[in-house]
This record gives structure tokens, C-alpha cells and sequence, in this order.
């Protein structure tokens, strides 16, 4: 459903805590719901700083370790405001498909821990094959 004033403001608002890059796709063109998503992260994202770096909507819900190594199309931002999503990827990019839905309460992961002191994270391997989801 779309909301012109409602998308209008957020589109001259909402750049000043988000990268444009990833303010566009069918989420805020076709539909309000990308403007609703950014609306309601950004008290718990930008201000109280849950998942702060992240340069997109997150939803405080869910975790990103690293912006720069997650790969994906704006038109799948709705992968980042379910609910308990977990992306590790401090070691190794994560490449997500374009039109790939992640269900609720997965992980994607791309480090282990040192078996010997769980406290220590190993770090990635050279690149080898990709797995794109």
C-alpha cells in the first residue's frame, strides 16, 4: 500500500541515517513498507545502537557482524527486518541471491571457534568455491 505524504517525508528523512544505496527496490517504491521498516529501526538502531553500523533497516531483532562482507539486492531487505536472524560474517562474505527469503531464527555463519578457547574466533579461509544463497 502506498502512502505519498507518508513516503515523500521519509524520502527526505531518512537518508540522514541510512545509505541511499539500500533506500530503494520494490520495498520503497511499489509499497510504504521499506519507509515503515526504516521508521521503526531507527530508535533502536541508530539511537540506541543496536546494529548502529549497519549503513541499512536492520531490525533490532536480528544481528549483523559486518555490513562491508554481506552482498544482497535492496530488493531483499525484508531478509533483515524478520525476526531473529543471525548474520556472522566478520571472516568471510555472505552472498545472497536475489529473491532469496531467510525464514525467522537462522544463522549464516562464516568463522568457527578455536575448539581450545571457545572465547577465540579462527580466522577465514582463502576464498574457495562460493555458496550464494
Amino acid at each position: 500500500m502506498e502512502r505519498p505524504v507518508f513516503s515523500f517525508f521519509s524520502k527526505l528523512i531518512m537518508p540522514l541515517f541510512y545509505d541511499k544505496k539500500f533506500l530503494r527496490g520494490r520495498w520503497f517504491k511499489e509499497s510504504s513498507l521499506g519507509w515503515t521498516w526504516c521508521w521503526r529501526n531507527l530508535w533502536m538502531q541508530k539511537i540506541k545502537g543496536i546494529n548502529r553500523d549497519i549503513p541499512f533497516p536492520v531490525s533490532f531483532r536480528n544481528e549483523v557482524s559486518s555490513a562491508e562482507n554481506l552482498i544482497f539486492d535492496p530488493d531483499d531487505m525484508n531478509d533483515f527486518n524478520a525476526f531473529g536472524c543471525y548474520f556472522q560474517n566478520f571472516a568471510a562474505k555472505i552472498v545472497i541471491g536475489k529473491g532469496s527469503y531467510i525464514a525467522p531464527n537462522v544463522g549464516l555463519v562464516t568463522a568457527n571457534h578455536v575448539l581450545t578457547d571457545l572465547e577465540q574466533h579462527q580466522p577465514g579461509k582463502a576464498p574457495g568455491p562460493q555458496i550464494a544463497l
